[in-house]
């Protein structure tokens, strides 16, 4: 990780090298875009105070703009900021709010900052990277309130760095409106974001087996960032590989805190806080249909009686989750849904996740679950969870148990745990195949059974 965090930090230098500097004052999109042509290699400063832009900006190569803190209201169909094929680009200081669909869309470019800028209140995303990016930078941004989530990093993207950023109060509910998505699903214009999801509503993208996939973003660094608040998931990773999380907090949003799925390889997630996440008090009844959790209905505070964990794994393989804390989350700790394989849950300090627990549904630490194998997808993998590494962590709090095995799970390592204050059982184990449960220290008991009823 560390050598990769330096091979992208090189680049950061070469998208911001500039030779001379020019002022811009104009009031119009036609005229930014003629300063910008003829003022390659230098750097723009925008001084008009407002400025309204009607028109996208397709941003040339060795193109530099420093916003200064103008305002800019954008009124364009799609996307604001084109950066498409270029290189050694650096957009700073900008201050970007309107009917956009997107502020900046980054398909097949190298050496791109976006930094410092404020980009809120938006028809859709912040800052899309797609297709072949490389070396990319997103850094200490504030994006907020717009309505199809933050940052989304598709397609082949790779070498980027994430760090810095809060990532606030983003509406839209699908996965793919997290407040940070990482995915493989690819994009050829900004129109065409949402055309490999079906439906009115973009909430699952259509698509068969991960085979199928050409590409998927990889080696992306996502590190000391703030989300919080959004009506999704905090943190998203769609069938990536190799990408490094750390030191991250990620709180009260209302789906997972973060979700690896749909085939993620390989990710490192390490030293993050996620808090007070899952509790689904913002989706509508459109929402609970789409996710197949309206039958279960509402509670009286007008929250989901269905909630989410902190993390959650879904057709997951070879991650490691080390060192974070995961806390006060309302549907439970670390949850591998189904199908997750060889992962490591090691040295986790794991508290008090059950606060959304009714008279439908109870919560635990860690689960490694199974799902209805009669559901199953062209897509997923709906099998047990098997041969994954729970050791060295702390559970503690209320959890109905701390740790849960459901039927089918073979080959699961659950040792060295520590755990206390459950309120039911330390290990409950519905699986008769081959689990280790040896070394924990625990209050209460463990349950092993051939045969749990609700397992």
């Amino acid at each position: 990780m560390q050598g990769l965090a330096d091979d992208i930090a090189s680049h950061e230098e070469l998208a911001r090298v500039y030779h001379g500097e020019v002022d811009f004052d104009g009031t119009t999109a036609a005229e930014l875009q003629q300063v910008l042509d003829a003022s390659q290699g230098k750097l723009a400063h925008i001084t008009t105070p407002d400025l309204v832009l009607d028109q996208p900006i397709d941003v040339p190569s060795d193109t530099h703009i420093d916003g200064t803190g103008s305002r800019i209201w954008c009124e364009v169909p799609s996307a604001l900021f084109l950066v498409e094929g270029q290189r050694g680009v650096s957009l700073e200081n900008l201050d970007i709010s309107g009917n956009a669909d997107i502020a900046v869309f980054a398909r097949d470019a190298s050496d791109l900052v976006v930094g410092n800028c404020h980009i809120h209140d938006l028809r859709g995303k912040a800052v899309v990277v797609v297709g072949s990016s490389a070396y990319f930078h997103i850094l200490d941004n504030e994006f907020r309130q717009n309505r199809q989530g933050g940052i989304t990093v598709g397609g082949g993207s790779s070498y980027g760095m994430l760090r810095g950023n809060r990532i606030c109060s983003n509406t839209g509910y699908s996965n793919w409106m997290a407040g940070m998505v990482l995915t493989n699903v690819d994009a050829e214009s900004p129109e065409t974001l949402w055309s490999s999801f079906p439906g009115e509503t973009p909430h699952f993208v259509e698509r068969h087996t991960l085979a199928g996939i050409p590409a998927s973003a990889h080696d992306v660094i996502v590190r000391d960032n703030t989300v919080e608040h959004n009506q999704s998931s905090g943190v998203y990773l769609d069938g990536v590989y190799r990408c490094y999380l750390t030191g991250n907090t990620i709180q009260h949003n209302d789906k997972e805190g973060m979700c690896l799925d749909g085939g993620t390889l390989g990710c490192f997630v390490q030293g993050n806080t996620v808090a007070d996440d899952g509790k689904r008090a913002r989706q509508s009844e459109a929402a609970l249909a789409l996710d197949g959790m309206l039958d279960f209905g509402y509670l009286e505070d007008g929250s989901a009686v269905a909630k989410l964990p902190g993390i959650s794994l879904d057709n997951a393989a070879y991650n490691t989750l080390e060192a974070n804390t995961v806390r006060g989350n309302w549907g439970g700790g670390i949850k591998a849904v189904r199908c997750a394989v060889r992962n490591v849950i090691a040295g986790n300090a794991i508290d008090d996740n059950n606060r959304g627990a009714n008279d439908t549904f109870f919560f635990v630490g860690v689960e490694l679950g199974n799902a209805n194998e009669e559901l199953q997808g062209e897509d997923l993998d709906y099998l047990p969870s098997h041969q994954n590494l729970v050791v060295g962590n702390r559970i503690t709090g209320p959890h109905y148990a701390g740790v849960l095995i459901s039927h089918g799970c073979e080959g699961n390592i659950v040792s060295r745990n520590v755990i206390r204050g459950n309120s039911n059982f330390a290990i409950l184990c519905g699986s008769r195949l081959s689990t280790d449960l040896s070394g924990n220290e625990y209050d209460g008991h463990i349950v092993s059974r051939t045969i749990l009823p609700f397992l």
